[in-house]
């Protein structure tokens, strides 16, 4: 699949995301209203505006009664006592949640003392306006007759489905085609009949208030010119809304912060969101659009990441979720009700779909791989390939990587001795030993060639970052595999004495690794500079009676330098590359005598001194190379300072 057609299918895929979101909206109204109201009360607004309550609370019915004997409804006088108190404390209007439609079942006095003292409040002064359904009437003529700044609203608000009041209409309709503003905004705005309010919900105790018995308390101070009390102060100069909160007269209305709150606080708190500019919005579809395709950018990010199908499906769901409610909530932080819902079935289509093409395309081709190199890998290594917790790289790409080379001795002189069957036979046991070091270090069988085998690590597996660890472990456990194929053929083969031993030569370097070979037949492999040095090592350990002979590159590589048992051994230039190699061998490390030893006599024989150099040898004669590097000092003593040894480099110049 070309690459213009995969970006294509994105774009595609991209667009019908935004789409999706957009044009479902109005379809999942109704289950965003659960992020709405987790919304409301997880972020409520804290400060107000000019906004104030007055409680008809069943306190205030209880100490009116005790006091004056007046038991509920009382007389609507006191309700006067109001407006009286709340033009004394500069009050810029007060509304009253409390429909007046009936005259007063104290008397026509009563309704008249009520409209004398609201005639003494110079303010504006909200009733409840009538509906069209008449099942509220506006207050009787005698309690509004002559009142200057009369207003009338709309107390019978629209609920949402669920009976949850969130969201007002600027103008709600009366009898006979006459339009009224929700009694929260009569006393500041006209009807808006195109206009909806989003009402964002205040935390408990962020709108000041009081019990109405403070209010009627506070009248005859008033009347009697002295100050309000100070816990009255703070309603100074804001709207005040009068209702009820007391449970017996049924004024409850569900608002998402609270299923039982008080009718009142619905319009206090539309009012509030007004003055305040604190009310919410709905999201512009571009918003939604927007945010649809970056929670989609999001997704394509972690998708392309994704190593195995089911944490990447809980990915998916986990950020198309995540970031669908950050999105929210950062809209909501701004004034934007942002429903969630489109966008999380959006991207979730989105990711779902995404992951599916192309795991389909993915899966397949990793379990080709994975089939491709299950002979050439441990069982666990390859599982993990299957799984996606390792990848597997296909084509040619350079990178550093450690290759060793090995090669077993004392095969051919058996193999004259062996028939053809016997000696297969003999050669697999002994590359299962090897395959099953090699295994077990993480490596991987590049090739055989006869008892030949050349391994790699830190390919074609990616991010094998230990490789050289995992190398340098498995070179110097060699002669131990070596010893355990020697008893195997003692015991299964007749083979009389062990006669075997292997050379090992291990470097790290940067190659070129990718499948090579021709169209119809090519394997993964490694080629370059360092594989060639790596092969030359191996072939040096038979110069050096060494049976490992390791890079400085790869000792570096595999941070051992200091190791106990680490030797090194020389300084070589190899043929095909000019610059000198340190190479090092691997001895038993307890004998450290002999380790210090042979390292004053490589320093001596790399200053050309000779005797000393010999001197030091000798004494070192564990190590395997001590007896060649003397024989070079003796040889020195007698013809001078070999071709072959160049200010203490030895050059090889044949493979």
């Amino acid at each position: 699949m070309t690459s213009i057609f995969k970006f294509a299918v994105l774009i595609s895929a991209l667009i019908l995301t935004g789409a999706i979101a957009h044009f479902s909206a109005p379809l999942f109204e109704r289950p965003g209203w659960v992020a709405y109201d987790w919304l409301q009360r997880k972020l409520p607004l804290r400060a107000t505006g000019d906004v104030a309550i007055v409680y008809v609370d069943q306190a205030s019915i209880n100490a009116i009664f005790s006091e004056s004997g007046f038991s509920w409804p009382w007389p609507r006088h006191y309700y006067g006592a109001v407006g009286r108190v709340a033009a004394a404390l500069g009050a810029k209007s007060v509304s009253y949640d409390i429909i007046f439609e009936s005259p007063s079942s104290y008397g026509v006095d009563d309704d008249q003392a009520f409209n004398e003292e609201l005639r003494r409040a110079p303010l504006t002064l909200v009733f409840p306006a009538p509906n069209a359904e008449r099942t509220v009437s506006k207050p009787t003529e005698r309690i509004v007759s002559g009142l200057e700044r009369l207003v009338l609203g709309a107390v019978v608000l629209p609920a949402e489905s669920d009976g949850v009041f969130r969201r007002v209409p600027g103008a709600i309709e009366g009898p006979e085609g006459s339009w009224y503003a929700p009694l929260g905004l009569a006393a500041t705005e006209k009807p808006g009949r195109e206009d909806v309010h989003w009402i964002h919900y205040y935390q408990d105790g962020a709108i000041p208030a009081v019990p109405f018995y403070n209010i009627v308390k506070a009248f005859n101070d008033v009347e009697e010119g002295r100050p309000v009390p100070e816990e009255l102060k703070r309603l100074a100069g804001r709207h005040w809304f009068v209702g009820y909160r007391a449970p017996g007269l049924l004024d409850y209305k569900p608002t998402p912060v609270n299923p039982h709150a008080a009718g009142v606080e619905v319009h206090a708190s539309l009012l509030a969101n007004r003055l305040s500019g604190g009310g919410l919005r709905p999201a512009k579809p571009q918003t939604t659009v927007f945010a649809a395709f970056g929670i989609a950018a999001l997704l394509l990010a972690f998708i392309i990441g994704a190593k195995r199908p089911t944490p990447a499906l809980a990915g998916v769901l986990a950020i198309g979720l995540g970031a669908s409610v950050a999105a929210s909530v950062q809209q909501w932080l701004d004034g934007v009700w942002l429903n969630p819902v489109p966008l999380l079935v959006g991207d979730l289509l989105f990711g779902i779909g995404l992951l599916s093409w192309r795991f389909q395309t993915e899966w397949k081709e990793r379990e080709r791989l994975a089939r491709s190199v299950e002979s050439s890998m441990s069982r666990e290594m390859v599982q993990l390939i299957r799984t996606g917790r390792l990848g597997l790289s296909r084509f040619g790409e350079r990178r550093e990587i450690t290759i060793l080379f090995s090669d077993l001795s004392g095969f051919t002189t058996i193999a004259e001795k062996m028939d053809a069957a016997e000696l297969v036979s003999l050669l697999n046991v002994y590359l299962d030993q090897v395959v099953e070091l090699i295994f077990k270090h993480e490596g991987y069988v590049d090739k055989f060639i006869g008892d030949a085998v050349m391994a790699l690590w830190g390919a074609p597996v990616n991010g094998q970052t230990n490789h050289a660890k995992l190398a340098f472990e498995a070179a110097i456990a060699f002669e131990s595999a070596v010893q355990r194929f020697n008893q195997l053929a003692m015991r299964e083969f007749k083979i009389e004495k062990p006669v075997f031993t292997a050379r090992v030569g291990l470097h790290t370097g940067s190659c070129i690794v990718g499948n090579i070979g021709s169209k119809d037949r090519h394997n993964y492999t490694a080629i370059g500079d360092s594989v060639n040095l790596a092969s030359r090592l191996e072939a040096l350990g038979k110069k050096y009676d060494c049976y490992l002979l390791i890079s400085e590159d790869a000792v570096r590589a595999a941070g051992a330098e200091g190791r106990p048992g680490l030797v090194e051994v020389d300084t070589v230039s190899v043929k095909g590359r000019s610059a000198p190699t340190r190479i090092f061998t691997f001895v038993a490390p307890d004998q450290s005598q002999a380790i210090e030893n042979y390292k004053l006599g490589l320093a001596s024989y790399r200053r050309g001194e000779w005797p000393l150099a010999l001197k030091y040898f000798n004494l070192a004669q564990v190590v395997p190379s001590a007896q060649v590097m003397a024989g070079r000092c003796d040889d020195a003593l007698k013809n001078g300072a070999p071709e072959a040894w160049q200010n203490g480099v030895w050059v090889h110049d044949s493979k």
